[in-house]
């Protein structure tokens, strides 16, 4: 496989951006089994969305195919 650059800033974008907000979400929820909730959420959408960017899981046109 051949990243570039902007392969890994594609992906510190995801990480960054599912990272922040889980933290602006968190400040909002008390319960830790819905704190739980969300970072299954924000989990599964930045799997879905790697997975996506990286093979076309999907076939949308981001995918690159």
């Amino acid at each position: 496989m051949h990243w570039d650059l902007s392969d890994f800033a594609v992906a510190a974008v995801l990480l960054a951006s599912t990272f922040v907000l889980y933290r602006m979400l968190a400040m909002f929820i008390v319960r830790p089994r819905y704190r739980a909730v969300l970072v299954a959420v924000l989990a599964a959408a930045l799997c879905l969305a790697w997975a996506e960017l990286a093979v076309g899981v999907f076939g949308t046109p981001f995918s690159g195919t």
